[in-house]
This record gives C-alpha cells, structure tokens and sequence, in this order.
C-alpha cells in the first residue's frame, strides 16, 4: 500500500510551544459548561483551552479544533483526560443500566 500525504483545505495551527497546568475540577466544570456535555470532543478541547497557552496566547476551544491530531492526541494524554474520558463514559454506561452503586 502506498499512502501519500497531501495538505488539506484548512491550514492546521502552527505552535511551536504549549505550556500545561494541571486540571482541577473548577476546570472540568467549566469545560463542562462551555462544551455543553461532559465528554467528547469539545469537552475535552474546551478543558484544553482552560488549562493550556500556545506560543503565550491562550486559544478557545473553537480555535483548538485546528489542532494536529497527534498533537491533540497528545495533550489530552499529557493531562490524563483519555482517562477521564474512558472513566465517564464508564459511568454514564453503569448508570443507564442501573448497576451504578449495586453490589455484584
């Protein structure tokens, strides 16, 4: 197989340096309210834009959606969210299935 890389429509962002902090909960709350729901993408992009500056500029998490995927892919693992995530959706599974707090 043979796969070649072509530019896309839409340049990515170009950073050269991201400094991170870690999340607290008032930021996944905010994350939370900014995103509308808990977990997904903008989530996850919306605590990104909470927790993180880019090249000295903070970016919102609309801004953020240009992002590389492998430079998302690594945020998101730099601040342990792909655990949170995984963590939520677990929850969210157990409790529409009403096992969430039942003894097995």
């Amino acid at each position: 197989m043979n796969i070649k890389k072509v530019e896309g429509d839409k340049k990515p962002l170009d950073i050269k340096e991201v400094e991170i902090r870690d999340a607290l909960v008032e930021d996944l709350i905010a994350a939370e309210r900014i995103a509308g729901s808990p977990q997904g993408f903008h989530f996850l992009l919306a605590v990104i834009s909470l927790v993180a500056t880019f090249d000295g500029k903070t970016l919102v998490f609309e801004d953020l959606e240009r992002l590389k995927g492998r430079d998302f892919l690594d945020l998101t693992e730099e601040l342990g969210l792909m655990d949170a995530e995984t963590l939520q959706n677990e929850f969210s599974t157990l409790s529409e299935k009403g096992s969430l707090g039942k003894k097995k």
